[in-house]
């Protein structure tokens, strides 16, 4: 009954925890959905942009932009790795040689990293199982080669990791060849997603399990884990800290940004319209956020980088205690527990940082800067090609109001030389009849 409790327990937790990641990612995909549907359809109406001066009949109108056709193919182009790829920030950009090598790399780790562990994870249920029940026969050579009741499970798991790397090559291959949106793709985005979610459930539980039996195993042999229970929260207290520390000064930065942005608005209103300066907007504020590392992507790097270097340290810590430290000493797990918590505490304090409200609305205002020189940029080309076009929009129109005023000046003095000529027709004819 405690083995079943310990294993629900876990199985539980990571499928909230799954689930929830599941919702989030499909409400930001809905966002971007209609994001780029607002984004694509303002890009369409550009050209009522320049020619009506009335505002309200070039702003967006939602039933043309959210047309059954164009929510059908926004949906069947949004796959998952479409997603992956600009969450990556290198969607609909020119990328180099360089940059398509990481993008693979990165989609081919994603594919073979959760398998791996999960195939890794069967390899080490067998081989406990088949310890555990060989550990006191005399024929113990014998016993390993045995073929034993639970081995389908391990198999079953193995077997899984090989059925995940099918269909998830499938769906990333479909996506790199660029295959047209037919029912089979279709099907396949179903299966992908359906192993997907199953897969990263059961990656959340292997890791749920080792964490749960980690803070079982402190009551039971406090001087042996107490350390690593002390490793575990303290990794993800440091981790978290540092994610949400990132994550708020980019949103304050951005929010510095959208003010600027505002009363820069009303120059350039002057020069555009506005539904020209809202499509720049849209289109360069993320880039330029990206430019600065404030991008979401960036920000998770700089975590898992954090992350690693913490593993790395307690890594060392705990190697140094398994060759130098008796486990049922208690003076030496007081203060191997000690040097562990020093650890986490030192990253903690890396990860919330200076905390003074002057450096931190400094470090904004550097920040913001930063990205509307960026933004200021772009805004001065975009005018600068705007007036040019204007330009010669007005030299050709010039041109042919001329070329219409010759003509009819020509037409003119046809039709008053047709009129002298008829005039004296009739006086020679009359001087003739007289």
């Amino acid at each position: 009954a405690l083995m079943l409790l310990t294993a629900c327990i876990p199985f539980v937790v990571s499928f909230f925890i799954v689930l929830f990641i599941f919702l989030a990612g499909r409400r930001r995909l809905a966002e971007f959905r209609d994001k780029r549907l607002v984004q694509e359809h303002m890009s369409r109406s550009l050209s009522k942009a320049f020619t009506t001066a009335d505002e309200h009949e070039h702003l967006l109108a939602a039933e043309g932009a959210y047309t059954p056709d164009r929510v059908r193919a926004m949906v069947d182009a949004t796959s998952f790795f479409y997603m992956f790829e600009e969450w990556l920030g290198y969607l609909d950009v020119d990328k180099s040689l360089s940059a398509e090598v990481f993008i693979t790399v990165v989609f081919v780790l994603f594919v073979f990293l959760p398998a791996s562990l999960v195939y890794s994870a069967g390899i080490l249920i067998r081989a406990t199982y088949v310890e555990a029940q060989c550990e006191y026969r005399p024929d113990r050579c014998k016993c390993l080669s045995e073929v034993h009741p639970w081995d389908f499970v391990p198999n079953a798991i193995q077997l899984f990791a090989y059925v995940y790397c099918g269909i998830t090559c499938e769906e990333m291959s479909l996506y790199f060849l660029r295959i047209s949106h037919n029912i089979y793709r279709r099907i396949t985005r179903v299966l992908f997603y359906t192993i997907l979610f199953l897969m990263w459930w059961f990656t959340v539980f292997l890791f749920t399990v080792v964490a749960f039996f980690i803070c079982i195993g402190v009551f039971t042999r406090p001087v042996w884990l107490l350390p690593y229970a002390i490793a575990f929260v303290g990794l993800i207290a440091c981790v978290s800290t540092y994610y949400f520390r990132l994550v708020k000064f980019r949103t304050r930065v951005r929010k510095a940004v959208e003010c600027r942005l505002v009363k820069y608005r009303n120059e350039l209103l002057r020069a555009m319209p506005a539904t020209v300066i809202d499509v720049l907007i849209i289109k360069n504020m993320d880039a330029a956020m990206a430019d600065n590392g404030q991008s979401q992507p960036q920000i998770i790097t700089k975590c898992l980088q954090f992350a690693l270097i913490q593993v790395g340290i307690y890594g060392f810590l705990f190697v140094g205690f398994a060759a130098f430290t008796q486990r049922s000493d208690q003076v030496a797990g007081g203060i191997n527990s000690f040097l562990v918590f020093t650890v986490a505490l030192a990253g903690r304090q890396f990860a919330v940082g200076f905390t003074g409200q002057g450096i931190v609305k400094e470090q904004v205002t550097i920040v913001e800067r930063k990205i509307m020189v960026s933004l200021r940029r772009v805004f001065e080309m975009v005018t600068d090609q705007v007036d040019m076009a204007r330009r010669m929009f007005l030299k050709m129109r010039f041109g042919i109001d001329q070329a219409g005023v010759g003509e009819t000046d020509a037409t003119s003095e046809g039709s008053s030389s047709g009129e002298s000529l008829e005039q004296q027709e009739m006086q020679q004819r009359q001087m003739l009849e007289g």
